[in-house]
């Protein structure tokens, strides 16, 4: 494939969550996207993690009843990661808090069926502003079915329509598959081999 160009609005490099969220999102806004995955199996961390996000006051909380707050998660992210950096200053962290009910809507919308992770403690629960409860995951049949060993690139089955989005994956040492395909709206929603 050395002979291979292509032009992209959008490139993402890696179908973990964040690289799916990242595609998602920008083909959502009618960019051209390319998704590129170093490895034979999409996924990355997160189909080995189970899909774990920790998302405090998420509308799943709400939808349940369970109490959190911005501030609360602030504070909790002040006292945990406090300020090392640009990258985690306090803009940042406000802007994380207030994307989440946007974020978990957006996926839902796509497709993936959010449960709450109702026993997972945040990393300090103990901490004033600790709790349990915060984190989200897809529904956890799909890590079951990427942990038992799709081969080859791994595509996403769906019940709604696709977008066509281009993407690239490892068909093994020293070979590399590309593809253009309709690749379906929701990817955390069931994996099956391609």
């Amino acid at each position: 494939m050395s002979d291979w160009d292509y032009e992209t609005d959008f490139l993402v490099a890696g179908t973990g969550m964040a690289g799916m969220s990242a595609a998602i999102t920008a083909k959502r806004n009618g960019l051209d996207v390319l998704l590129v995955e170093s490895m034979e199996k999409w996924g990355g961390t997160t189909a080995i993690s189970g899909g774990g996000l920790w998302m405090p006051n998420n509308p799943l909380m709400h939808r349940d009843g369970v109490q959190d707050s911005p501030e609360a998660a602030f504070d909790y992210m002040k006292q945990t990661i406090g300020e090392p950096g640009a990258w985690a200053s306090d803009e940042r962290k406000w802007a994380f808090i207030n994307a989440i009910p946007a974020y978990v809507n957006m996926l839902a919308d796509e497709g993936v069926n959010w449960v709450r992770a109702k026993e997972y403690p945040d990393y300090y629960p103990d901490l004033p502003s600790g709790m349990i409860g915060r984190s989200i995951e897809p529904q956890r049949s799909i890590s079951a079915s990427l942990a038992h060993g799709a081969s080859s690139c791994v595509r996403v089955a769906s019940r709604r329509r696709c977008a066509t989005v281009t993407f690239i994956c490892s068909a093994g040492p020293g070979r590399r598959r590309a593809a253009s395909s309709a690749v379906p709206r929701s990817p955390f929603v069931s994996w099956v081999n391609y």
